[in-house]
């Protein structure tokens, strides 16, 4: 299948490759087929691409990256409509900003998607407003000093530095 983007241009992608929201996405409801593609070769960062609408993708990440104890609770039947009855078998992932200053990239927490990898079948969630923000910040706001090369990079907030 090919899809056509703004970002990567025309992109060819195996049929099984289709992720469906038979929902949609919070604030794109309408939209129901997209692709995840890579933008590394270590994938920490993903593209979630509309079918659709070239213009259209977010970038998606293991909200473990940012915050390492991220807990998801999640009822038996919105697990069910993924295609599964375990959460141990989907994979989560959470809508990043991607701002032109990437120090003020946030992350939903609040709205994480819930993906059956399996099925091709994904779920937006929405979680209750105190556990989670929608605009959780990604980066620490102080920089990190890096002893071998005396420069300075973000580090991603909820990360501890290693001795």
């Amino acid at each position: 299948m090919k899809v056509l983007t703004t970002r990567f241009g025309e992109v060819e992608v195996p049929d099984d490759a289709v992720v469906t929201f038979p929902d949609g996405i919070l604030g794109f409801n309408e939209l129901k087929q997209y692709v995840m593609l890579k933008t590394t070769e270590l994938g920490l960062f993903r593209w979630l691409q509309s079918t659709e609408i070239p213009a259209l993708a977010f970038v998606v990440c293991d909200p473990r990256l940012i915050v390492p104890d991220y807990k998801v609770a999640v009822r038996a039947e919105e697990v069910a409509l993924i295609g599964t009855d375990q959460l141990s078998e989907a994979e989560v992932m959470v809508i990043l900003t991607h701002p032109h200053d990437r120090r003020q990239m946030t992350a939903n927490l609040q709205g994480p998607i819930i993906y059956n990898r399996t099925r091709g079948l994904a779920r937006q969630i929405v979680l209750p407003e105190e556990d989670y923000s929608c605009r959780h910040k990604v980066f620490a706001e102080e920089p990190v000093e890096v002893a071998q090369t005396g420069s300075t990079h973000d580090r991603p907030a909820g990360k501890q530095d290693v001795a």
